[in-house]
């Protein structure tokens, strides 16, 4: 064996590693959500409810990207009723309304204890023949992009992490043209601002000692 193909054999062991202790962590978080009674839901919605509403009629869900991957369309949601639900993280939680889900924020662990968001984002149905089935209506009732970051907050508390990270749209890689820029700024800048989140040189939003 040629001293190059030695090299390429032993970084392909390495990359191979890295991707099963990538995998290994994302499952971990998924796991520890899954097993911690960790939010009273109906006590949120009332805090951050802009008009009335039904708490019965809502629940949370966890969801996760197939093999817990970085990101993908999660499993829970794959046209699931005309719903197609993309994760820009490997594990998140969808707000449901009537079952349906109305609302995802997803996050992954960032270093050795930061919890990091780079999603807060509605979910409506796909079109079907260039018609939307219906808008996430079930989130009006609520400022939903706090609530979201609240959940997630509480998680990361029961879980140990130490500081909260939102990425700011202008970090986000779905900025896209002014309006949706525009638009991202309102839910992950604002919302992030609004929460006493600091904005750091990276321009990312942090909460420490959470």
């Amino acid at each position: 064996m040629t001293l190059s193909e030695r090299v390429n054999k032993i970084l392909s062991q390495v990359k191979t590693t890295y991707i099963d202790l990538t995998t290994t962590a994302n499952f971990f978080l998924y796991s520890s959500l899954s097993t911690i009674p960790f939010f009273d839901l109906s006590a949120s919605l009332q805090c951050h409810a802009k008009k009335e509403f039904d708490a019965r009629e809502y629940d949370l869900r966890i969801v996760h990207t197939p093999s817990f991957c970085d990101s993908g369309y999660c499993k829970e949601y794959d046209d699931y009723n005309n719903f197609k639900v993309y994760l820009d993280a490997p594990t998140g939680i969808c707000l449901l309304y009537k079952d349906k889900p109305q609302a995802v924020i997803s996050f992954k662990k960032s270093g050795k204890s930061t919890l990091f968001i780079p999603q807060i984002q509605g979910v409506r149905q796909r079109r079907q023949g260039g018609i939307q089935l219906n808008n996430s209506w079930g989130i009006e009732p609520f400022d939903w992009p706090a609530l979201l970051v609240r959940i997630a907050e509480v998680f990361a508390q029961r879980c140990g992490f130490r500081t909260l990270c939102i990425q700011s749209a202008h970090n986000n890689n779905w900025k896209g043209g002014a309006v949706r820029l525009e638009r991202m700024v309102r839910y992950y800048d604002n919302t992030a601002k609004r929460l006493g989140f600091e904005q750091h040189e990276d321009k990312n939003w942090y909460k420490s000692s959470i």
